[in-house]
């Protein structure tokens, strides 16, 4: 790759060959820099966790300990395990393979997207304290932070180059290897590629190990698919079409909560207000969720059977001890669910309340736990910021505490995720589905990520994945 300093001269573009070849080499120092030993705890507890789910055919501790300590500080294999050579390869699917291409992808996953105590990942750090590259280099590398995961229709083949359709956000991608054409092989059209991806250039290389699924495996890609989008919304709305009708479909579900309950905000003991969202749930079922006639309306139906059922087998455990609760249906954060809004309330209407220790302690959580939304705090507060100040000031010890100076200060350092991302829809919008063996319809229909219940004092614990 040819650079050059004259403001005169332009900088040659490299070819696709020398770009993928510069990345090999770049990723090849990105690995070893994420050897020292500096990094070597969090990738031993977070390798650790990964393998959790296989805790019954190997052993985490084992396949944690896959960095060890070195005489110069750094870490290195405890065995010969070809991890730098099975980026961009093609597995197939055996046990011990399955395994080996969690691994690499979670090596893969850690390079590039793992948060440090810092909130940095490696690879920022890497750039950071390597200053001799190029600004070309530089910002490719930030972009490999800009990770897709997705199960990737082939279209055709070009050149060297697959150009495929990501079953997730429906949007083009041109997919290339490190190794050439030949990892391609078995990618015939119509086949799936199910991996990870990062941009170079105009296009994406395959970063980690991918599998291919046959054309025949179309079901079980469709699967797949529907498990990334409900599990990493936010890799659906990476396409802007599908952004913006999520919205859309979100602002309707809110004007139809809004129309049953009066209020975008209900509040009940907690009986009267599980048969209240029983009530309004089987109201949609009655209406069919949603106008529509065929599959969308008969999917949506199950959705709210599958609801109710939900709801009668215990949808709210997490409030089960609180005397009310409440549901927010909020134009940006969707539909939530709140233990003890009612407790919280009347300690904003009267301040003085706030020194009883039931109280004192149902606000902290409210204010200090990342787990709850910022929304039920934010809204009390802004309804009479002078009362939420002499609330504050009593609950934090802070005489001079002023909710319109100090509030957002309060909030984002202890949700600082709510504000540092994005919002999202929390409805997804219907994906299209073609030449299932599935006769149930083309369109999937809307899904709803379930409500968000949160619980003061029993914090789930929040992952640090991008």
């Amino acid at each position: 790759m040819v650079e050059t300093n004259s403001p005169n001269e332009a900088t040659p573009r490299p070819t696709v060959t020398q770009l993928l070849e510069r990345c090999v080499e770049l990723k090849e120092d990105l690995s070893e820099f994420s050897r020292q030993s500096r990094f070597g705890a969090a990738f031993r507890r977070e390798l650790a966790r990964r393998l959790e789910p296989w805790s019954d055919i190997v052993d985490p501790v084992r396949y944690s300990d896959f960095w060890r300590s070195g005489e110069d500080g750094t870490w290195s294999a405890p065995w010969d395990f070809p991890w730098d050579d099975s980026r961009g390869e093609i597995w197939e699917g055996a046990e011990h393979d399955l395994i080996a291409g969690e691994i690499a992808n979670f090596i893969d996953w850690f390079l590039l997207q793992y948060r440090l105590r810092d909130g940095t990942t490696i690879v920022e750090q890497f750039v950071a304290e390597h200053p001799e590259l190029p600004e070309s280099e530089r910002a490719m590398l930030l972009g490999w932070r800009d990770v897709v995961d997705g199960v990737f229709e082939v279209r055709r083949r070009s050149d060297d180059a697959l150009v495929t359709t990501n079953l997730v956000d429906e949007l083009p991608y041109r997919v290339r290897s490190h190794r050439g054409s030949t990892v391609f092989s078995r990618a015939l059209p119509r086949a799936f590629l199910v991996g990870r991806v990062v941009p170079v250039g105009d296009e994406w290389m395959l970063s980690g190990v991918s599998r291919i699924l046959e054309p025949g495996e179309r079901d079980e890609a469709e699967a797949l698919a529907d498990g990334i989008a409900l599990d990493y919304p936010q890799r659906v709305f990476r396409n802007p079409a599908k952004l913006e009708q999520g919205w859309e479909l979100q602002r309707d579900e809110r004007r139809r909560f809004i129309a049953f309950f009066g209020s975008d905000l209900v509040v009940a003991p907690k009986d009267e207000f599980t048969e209240r969202m029983r009530e309004f749930l089987r109201t949609r079922l009655a209406d069919g969720g949603q106008e529509g006639t065929g599959p969308t309306r008969e999917r949506d139906a199950r959705f709210d059977e599958a609801a109710v059922s939900l709801i009668d087998s215990g949808l709210f455990e997490t409030v089960q001890h609180a005397e009310t609760v409440a549901a927010i249906c909020d134009e940006e954060r969707g539909l939530e669910f709140f233990p003890d809004y009612g407790l919280l309330a009347e300690t904003f209407a009267n301040p003085d309340l706030a020194d009883e220790p039931r109280r004192r302690k149902l606000v902290l959580d409210y204010a200090t736990d990342p787990d709850i939304s910022y929304v039920p705090l934010h809204r009390l507060a802004e309804q009479d910021p002078e009362r939420a100040s002499r609330v504050f000031q009593r609950v934090l010890g802070l005489p001079t505490f002023s909710w319109e100076r100090d509030g957002e200060t309060l909030l984002r350092a202890n949700k600082a995720i709510d504000f540092e991302q994005p919002a999202l829809p929390v409805v997804m919008p219907p994906r299209r589905r073609q030449g299932s063996a599935n006769p149930a319809g083309t369109t999937r229909p809307e899904r709803r990520r379930p409500a968000r219940q949160t619980k003061p004092s029993a914090r789930k614990r929040r992952g640090r994945q991008n």
